[in-house]
């Protein structure tokens, strides 16, 4: 019951740091007070306090990760297609097809479901590089107001036929990227937010980073053991 939720993953800088018997707990004195009144006082100054096995914590930054997972870069479509009203409403018809779906870790897309979704994607009238185009149109008024609008015609045709896409093939051509999100979104209808949860730690690389980090010697090397 309830109505469904729309939740989609916001690509973010994600960050590991390996814990262990205190480490990296800051004494109280450290944080809360002081951290928050240099972030306020002095942005963007950082300066170091020694804390337990010879980490440094930076006021108003906190302790800077033993081990760092850097995101991957996504096509600005991928981020414009999750937060549009095509992939809610796809998602939308999807769920009111299908009363259950296969428990979270089990449920795939197959071969099918996603090309039916690029299909109605491409049919939907979405518009995927708006932020090019818009750029472009910037472009143009101002070789227009410089006086330059016919020497630079062609060039700039030439440029928006460019930044005409096609949907549905760049869905094709982008599917690892987008079937992650589109399967995230679909989980959060039927399982809510603990199961959106779950499918967004499935293939996480911070948590494939810390089972491999605890999982050799790496671990103590940090810690300096």
């Amino acid at each position: 019951g309830g109505e469904p939720v729309r939740m989609a993953r916001t690509p973010v800088v994600k960050r590991l740091v390996v814990r262990d018997q205190g480490l990296h707990v800051l004494r109280d004195r450290v944080h809360h007070v002081r951290a928050r009144e240099s972030a306020r006082a002095i942005r963007g100054l950082e300066l170091p306090d020694k804390i337990l096995v010879r980490r440094e914590a930076r006021d108003g930054g906190g302790i800077k990760p033993d081990v760092e997972v850097k995101p991957d870069s996504l096509p600005t479509m991928v981020s414009e297609l999750v937060n549009s009203d095509e992939f809610f409403d796809y998602v939308t018809r999807f769920c009111l097809s299908r009363p259950t779906i296969p428990p979270v870790g089990e449920f795939r897309l197959s071969d099918e479901d996603y090309a039916a979704f690029a299909d109605s994607i491409g049919a939907s009238g979405f518009e995927a590089g708006k932020p090019a185009k818009d750029l472009l149109k910037v472009l143009r008024d101002v070789v227009r107001r410089e006086g330059y609008q016919e020497a630079a015609q062609a060039e700039l045709d030439a440029l928006e036929a460019k930044l005409t896409y096609d949907v549905r093939a760049d869905l094709l051509r982008f599917r690892k990227e987008v079937e992650p999100y589109l399967m995230d979104e679909i989980v959060h209808r039927y399982y809510y937010q603990k199961g959106g949860v779950q499918q967004q730690l499935i293939g996480d690389p911070c948590i494939e980073r810390a089972l491999q980090v605890l999982s050799d010697e790496e671990y103590n090397k940090i810690l300096g053991k």
